[in-house]
């Protein structure tokens, strides 16, 4: 499991993103993200001039961005 910088981090990309989704929680919007974190395909991209881990599961449309050490959710959303 990949944890958020914080819960407010968490709920403030859940009101970003999460209800665009169709996810009614923040819970429900994290368990999304760490299902992708678990299936999804990683690779590293730079953003802002730092190193960036990304993963994207293919088959939902979801990537996640996590921060340059692959510790923090940095961002969760879909393709739409």
């Amino acid at each position: 499991m990949v944890d958020w910088q914080s819960d407010w981090q968490l709920e403030d990309k859940f009101f970003d993103h999460g209800r665009e989704m169709g996810f009614r929680t923040a819970w429900d919007y994290d368990e999304s993200a760490q299902e992708t974190l678990r299936v999804g395909t990683y690779f590293t991209f730079t953003h802002e001039g730092r190193f960036r881990e990304g993963c994207n599961d293919a088959a939902t449309r979801r990537f996640a961005a996590l921060n340059d050490r692959g510790e923090i959710v940095k961002q969760f959303f879909a393709d739409a």
